[in-house]
């Protein structure tokens, strides 16, 4: 079994953005997940030198209208971005754009057993955090 590893929250800043918690607190298997969940949908590609092709930025894909078969590969992406991830058994992502704008579920189960889940939610021409678990 995975063990999720050690995780320090880079999004511990005012409503769940951006802000590294410099107190160093301990993170919950759950919120482990999360974080590298977060990570890897709102970074560029590269930028991970451990996982350099496992980060996409779903800022590119704001305001763009897309078809169900983009919507679609999105998904696919997402998903494909931890299927190599000894921490995930399974993870599924939907998409969904309403008038435009873009919604983002993201659903995990680690290899503990544990289970994350994260929405992100256009907000202007950002993404919003909203907390599930």
């Amino acid at each position: 079994m995975a063990d999720p590893g050690i995780e320090t929250s880079t999004f511990a800043g005012a409503a769940g953005g951006p802000g590294l918690d410099t107190l160093g607190r301990a993170l919950s298997d759950s919120e482990v997940l999360i974080e590298d969940m977060l990570r890897a949908v709102t970074e560029e590609d590269g930028v991970l030198f451990w996982a350099p092709d496992k980060t996409l930025n779903l800022n590119d894909y704001l305001e763009k209208g897309m078809n169900a078969g983009a919507v679609a590969a999105l998904e696919s992406r997402i998903a494909s971005l931890f299927e190599d991830d000894p921490r995930y058994s399974s993870m599924r992502a939907r998409v969904t754009q309403t008038q435009g704008l873009l919604a983002v579920t993201m659903s995990a189960v680690g290899a503990s057993g544990v289970v994350a889940e994260l929405q992100l939610q256009q907000d202007g021409t950002t993404l919003k955090l909203v907390r599930v678990n």
